[in-house]
């Protein structure tokens, strides 16, 4: 019943209604800067051994506001960064400790229009570390420098 009625309405040129209507309904408030993982070397050998990625987060936090998306209420607040030195660091210590075949971002998207994933990318070239990577991205938010 929902489906259709969607469907129907975008149809028709309306746009989708937010699934949640307070970005404070749960009364989250954004952590502090973020700030490198702890890791658990059981759940590194884990992931290595299942899909042979590591994880890793270089901000936190989305300007998006997608109706389907829930990343606004699970990391509220304007996005915070980590200095993509300290990332790359993290990145290669973890590359030459557990050699993954890659490492996936967790950020919400990747590609922030603040050219947040611009550092990182250069910073990742200019340290000279040789790794593949992925992450999410926005389909729109890529510039067009890359």
């Amino acid at each position: 019943k929902s489906f259709p009625w969607l469907l129907n309405r975008l149809e028709h040129g309306r746009t989708a209604p937010r699934l949640l209507d307070s970005f404070d309904m749960f009364g989250l408030t954004p952590g502090p800067e973020i700030s490198r993982a702890d890791r658990d070397e059981a759940l590194i050998r884990h992931y290595l051994k299942t899909s042979g990625v590591i994880n890793i987060q270089s901000k936190r936090g989305c300007n998006f506001r997608c109706a389907y998306c829930p990343y606004p209420y699970l990391e509220p607040g304007s996005p915070r960064k980590r200095e993509v030195g300290e990332v790359v660091e993290e990145m290669a210590s973890l590359n030459r400790l557990y050699q993954p075949e890659q490492f996936f971002f967790v950020d919400s998207v990747f590609n922030d229009p603040g050219g947040h994933y611009l550092e990182l990318a250069e910073e990742i070239l200019r340290q000279g570390v040789k790794i593949k990577w992925s992450a999410f991205f926005h389909p729109t938010a890529t510039r067009s420098e890359i």
